[in-house]
């Protein structure tokens, strides 16, 4: 339900951490322009192929992925409070990792995710971790 309220433009109600969950895979897994009602929704394909964007052509790719994971989800997760993105490691298998850090709506603690980034396969895992 939350990846279709996102793209009628808004979430109705606080939603849990697993629905946000939910949400985040769907949306970090989609790419841009493909089979998507809005043509921004997803991931650049440049951008997960480490090709140079216009504005960002001086930035690694890891730089130019997290930008635009960074984009996807201040755009289109509305539930996300401060979030913050950031790239912790690349193991020897072509895995980024990335961490997610933000508040839900209005709730006092903050919630991490893992998100790992094959760059082989282009395939994205997100994951709650435990605080």
């Amino acid at each position: 339900m939350g990846l279709l309220e996102a793209l009628a433009g808004g979430v109705s109600g606080e939603r849990s951490v697993a629905t946000v969950t939910q949400h985040l895979q769907h949306l970090l897994g989609s790419t841009e322009g493909y089979a998507a009602v809005l043509g921004d929704y997803g991931l650049s394909a440049e951008a997960s192929l480490g090709a140079p964007g216009a504005e960002a052509e001086d930035k690694l790719p890891e730089e130019r992925l997290r930008a635009e994971l960074l984009r996807n989800l201040l755009k289109f997760e509305p539930a996300l409070r401060e979030a913050e993105l950031s790239i912790c490691s690349r193991d020897a298998r072509g895995r980024l990792y990335f961490l997610l850090s933000a508040g839900l709506f209005r709730s006092e603690p903050r919630f991490t995710w893992g998100i790992r980034f094959n760059v082989w396969s282009r395939q994205i895992l997100v994951e709650e971790l435990a605080t």
